[in-house]
């Protein structure tokens, strides 16, 4: 299958036979490469486990057999920032939008967290506020498939912080105002709805979906391409300050993210904000 499936690739990028950049294709090989090799040769690492590692191989695999597919298609900031100025939706959601953005996060990190007894809603011990009242800022740790000792997401609004995001939405005063609720409450899901209900990735995409356009179907994972995209594409960020951001190694990690064929409608849609 993975044969097959790096034929498809050479045959798209050659043959021009798909819209979709490159880069994204060459996403899915490392992924593929990625997750074989959790599933074979590190035995020590959460995601060892073989059956789920390799079905995350097979369906990357399959990805790039299928290269028109792809459900993660970037979405431009607005549809970001009409979700987390929505009156009439949770607070909790709207946050957990606002920091998926501002911290180029895969939505299912921000949520969830691996326990030992599986899966869990990621809690509120995660997250911790510093900065000023004129300038705030959170530090939220997760854990991702990728990194699975932990990550740093630092959300900063003073702008002369390498931590600020300049395509930001806000997710530092938003995050300061839920936890001002939140801290009153018990412990337990750092994402908590009015109605004591833990945060899904339903409920996001939801929210966001209500404000997307042109019919297109948002993803969790399209927070951290989307992002990418538009810091590249239309805030002409380097790659070094968007690895800063996103928590990259390495910078030349961050082109795997940004879709060429998105590039060209954000950059549209800042003319048209200007």
């Amino acid at each position: 299958m993975v044969g097959a499936a790096v034929a498809a690739f050479v045959r798209a990028v050659y043959g021009r036979e798909t819209e979709l950049a490159s880069t994204t294709l060459v996403s899915y090989l490392f992924a593929v490469r990625r997750f074989l090799r959790l599933a074979f040769c590190e035995a020590e690492d959460p995601m060892s486990d073989k059956h789920t590692s390799t079905a995350l191989a097979v369906s990357r695999a399959q990805r790039v057999a299928r290269p028109r597919f792809d459900a993660r298609v970037p979405f431009p900031p607005s549809v970001v920032q009409a979700a987390v100025s929505d009156q009439f939706a949770d607070l909790a959601i709207r946050a957990v939008c606002a920091v998926a953005w501002d911290g180029l996060c895969r939505l299912g990190s921000l949520i969830d967290e691996a326990s030992p007894e599986g899966c869990r809603p990621l809690q509120l011990g995660a997250l911790s506020l510093a900065g000023t009242a004129t300038w705030p800022s959170a530090t939220v740790v997760i854990q991702d498939k990728m990194s699975a000792r932990g990550e740093r997401v630092v959300l900063a609004s003073d702008p002369g912080s390498a931590h600020h995001n300049p395509a930001s939405c806000g997710a530092p005063f938003i995050v300061q105002r839920y936890m001002a609720w939140r801290s009153a409450r018990a412990s337990g899901p750092l994402w908590l709805t009015r109605g004591g209900l833990p945060v899904t990735r339903a409920m996001v995409a939801a929210l966001m979906n209500r404000h997307a356009r042109h019919g297109s179907r948002i993803t969790g994972h399209a927070f951290r391409i989307s992002a990418t995209s538009w810091l590249y594409g239309a805030q002409a960020a380097s790659l070094e300050r968007i690895a800063c951001l996103g928590r990259w190694h390495k910078a030349s990690s961050v082109v795997t993210y940004i879709r060429e064929t998105g590039c060209c409608d954000l950059r549209a849609e800042h003319a048209a904000m200007e």
